[in-house]
């Protein structure tokens, strides 16, 4: 067998192996040319279905023969067949194929075993065998078959059939990579986002031209690293993004989810829901290898889920906290500080007495200019809400006679205010209002919701003192006791 043939052999299987024929066509062919170059009597292709430490299953793919006489492909016993690997001689085999090793094995020169009884029964003379790798896996094997005991196989045969392996695992790798470029395009054209994979252990990542178009980067587009890509996220969401894939690791999680808020190319905010899965384990410990990912722009679903978020929270009356988000935001304050700030449970003075006289509209009307002066008067970092009807609650960031002082200057500030709202009998009334203000503050308690309910009972207790008194006042309630301090006696001193 002259080198010369087996080159022109490769050349021609590597003109064959980018034609536009469909891949079971090419491979026909192929196997034809190496059968017909190399003198082999059967040319072969397996494909590795299923490996684990106890068998393999295999499929015989692809058969050419240069008689009908001796076929095997089309016997049942060769489609799917699963074969153990408790015979020493085939385990060692397989183990070779699994590490890219070529075998040539002459059935006359091999001792008794399972491979001598197989080769025996097949009628073949010698066999000679190369893996196909894909992508670093046993994806099958190509062999060539002598049933007549006249074809001189050496070193150059085996190099030979072992680049042809080569160029058919190309061959599969670029047919993987076509069909996952049309996946990847009906995928981006249903959801209108961008792919990415990561490598972890060497940090390779690949992006689609999709999410590349997200990004803002024109054509030609440029290599991303995985750092450059974490930089377009905003560095609060980036540190949850890390924090989410950290205990994926750690815990062996398949997937997660979250919507972050990134930078294009051109500084334009938006909104991204990042889908990640870990689509490769390491087998001893199931240390993600390969995670693949989907970013979705999602802009106007985060505009709709705040809006609603903000419709939620907020009084539509007075635009104000409503009673649930006060709660719940003052909750958060206590917890960072317990036992800190000033609860202030404020009552409008004879507001049904508004409404009754001049209609829900002006009482609305008095309501709005009292969230306005509240707001006024507090500082950036107090909290007001309304509670509901004409009562609001204020947590004020200090303590002592300061907050005393805030509540006085909110007093004071209404007292002064005048309402020009509608009326039932007139086009329009000026409106003049007073509030009653309870005091307490919150104690150390370990439950911050706990602490928050015990604050404001004391405080709406303060304020039922604050009523009795005669109303237009502040009161204090301290562990239980009510020390009310007259406004107009305050003005005297």
């Amino acid at each position: 067998m002259s080198a010369d043939r087996l080159l022109t052999c490769l050349a021609e299987c590597s003109t064959r192996l980018d034609g536009a024929d469909t891949w079971p066509v090419l491979m026909k062919q192929i196997l034809a040319l190496v059968g017909e170059a190399s003198g082999a009597t059967r040319t072969w292709v397996f494909q590795t279905i299923t490996l684990t430490d106890q068998h393999v299953i295999q499929d015989h793919l692809f058969e050419h023969i240069s008689e009908d006489c001796w076929q095997l492909q089309l016997r049942k016993r060769f489609r799917l067949f699963r074969t153990a690997l408790s015979a020493p001689d085939y385990h060692d085999l397989v183990r070779d194929r699994q590490r890219g090793l070529p075998s040539l094995l002459v059935t006359a020169e091999i001792a008794p075993g399972f491979l001598k009884a197989s080769l025996e029964r097949q009628k073949t003379a010698a066999m000679l065998s190369a893996p196909i790798l894909v992508e670093g896996q046993w994806w099958g094997t190509i062999g060539l078959d002598d049933c007549q005991g006249g074809a001189d196989w050496n070193a150059t045969t085996i190099k030979f059939l072992q680049t042809i392996a080569g160029l058919i695992a190309g061959s599969i790798h670029r047919e993987r990579q076509r069909v996952r470029s049309q996946q990847v395009a009906v995928m981006e054209r249903t959801t209108g986002g961008g792919l990415w994979e990561l490598d972890v252990l060497r940090g390779d990542v690949w992006c689609s031209e999709t999410l590349f178009h997200l990004l803002g980067y024109p054509p030609p587009c440029a290599r991303l690293t995985i750092r450059r890509l974490l930089r377009h996220i905003l560095p609060e969401d980036r540190a949850l993004v890390m924090a989410s894939a950290r205990r994926c690791m750690r815990e062996g999680l398949p997937a997660f989810r979250l919507d972050v808020r990134a930078w294009r190319h051109d500084r334009t905010l938006l909104w991204w829901e990042l889908i990640i899965d870990v689509t490769e384990t390491r087998p001893l410990d199931g240390f993600p290898l390969r995670m693949t990912g989907i970013v979705l722009e999602v802009n106007d679903r985060k505009t709709q889920e705040l809006e609603l978020a903000r419709t939620a929270a907020t009084d539509p009356l007075t635009g104000l906290a409503n009673r649930r988000s006060f709660e719940a935001l003052a909750t958060r304050l206590l917890e960072n500080k317990p036992g800190s700030g000033t609860l202030l449970v404020i009552d409008i003075d004879l507001f049904k007495h508004i409404n009754d006289c001049f209609g829900h509209a002006a009482g609305d009307e008095v309501l709005r200019h009292l969230a306005i002066v509240g707001r006024s008067v507090l500082r950036d970092g107090d909290l007001i809400g309304r509670l509901g009807g004409e009562e609001f609650a204020v947590l004020l960031q200090m303590d002592g006679p300061e907050a005393y002082a805030v509540a006085d200057r909110l007093c004071q500030a209404v007292r002064e205010m005048a309402v020009t709202a509608p009326s039932w009998e007139h086009s329009s009334v000026v409106v003049k209002i007073t509030i009653s203000i309870g005091i307490a503050h919150p104690c150390p308690f370990e439950d911050p919701k706990f602490a928050l309910s015990e604050a404001l009972r004391r405080a709406d207790r303060a304020l039922y003192g604050a009523k009795k008194r005669g109303r237009n006042q502040i009161c204090h309630d301290t562990e239980g006791r009510q020390s009310a301090i007259s406004r107009d006696n305050r003005a005297k001193k």
